[in-house]
C-alpha cells in the first residue's frame, strides 16, 4: 500500500498501517509504502492515520504480491486559532462561540479571549464569531498544520 498527501502528492512514512480482521499493523516507509507479506489472501477493513492528517479508512483486498497498487491519499489537518476582543476597548471576550462555517467544528474563546479548533482540513474557511450583546462578524481564517 502507498500512503501520500492528498495535497502534494508526496509520499507519507510513519503513518500507521492497520488491517483487520488480524489486527496486523505496518508503518510506512520513506517511499510512504506499507506491505503485508504474511497475510492470506482476503478483504480486510484498513486503517491508515498519521499525527497532522485525517485518518482514513476502506475495505480492500490484499494479496501478498499486491502491495503498491493499494494507495490512501491523506488529507492534511490543521488548527484554527486566534483572539476575540471588544472593538471599543480591547479588551478580549470570554465565552464567544467560534463557527468554522462549512463544518461541524466549533470552539468557545476561553477567559483571555483565545479559542483553537483542531482537526480543519487545511484550507482557508470563513469563521463566525458570536455572542449575546456583540454584533456576530465572520472574517476569513486560514487553517495551518
Amino acid at each position: 500500500m502507498v500512503v501520500t498527501d492528498a495535497v502534494t502528492h508526496a509520499p507519507i512514512a510513519n503513518a500507521s498501517v492497520e488491517a483487520n480482521p488480524g489486527a496486523a499493523q505496518q508503518t510506512s516507509d520513506a517511499q510512504g509504502i506499507a506491505t503485508f507479506d504474511s497475510l492470506p489472501s482476503n478483504t480486510y477493513d484498513v486503517a491508515v492515520t498519521r499525527p497532522g492528517y485525517k485518518p482514513q479508512s476502506k475495505s480492500v483486498f490484499i494479496e501478498p504480491a499486491l502491495t503498491a497498487s493499494l494507495g490512501f491519499a491523506l488529507d492534511p489537518i490543521g488548527t484554527i486559532a486566534g483572539t476575540v476582543k471588544d472593538s471599543s476597548t480591547q479588551q478580549p471576550i470570554a465565552g464567544v462561540l467560534v463557527e468554522v462555517l462549512g463544518t461541524q467544528l466549533s470552539a468557545t474563546t476561553a477567559a483571555n479571549g483565545t479559542y483553537t479548533i483542531g482537526q480543519v482540513p487545511i484550507g482557508t474557511y470563513d469563521v463566525k464569531a458570536s455572542k449575546a450583546g456583540y454584533q456576530t462578524q465572520t472574517l476569513g481564517q486560514k487553517a495551518v498544520t
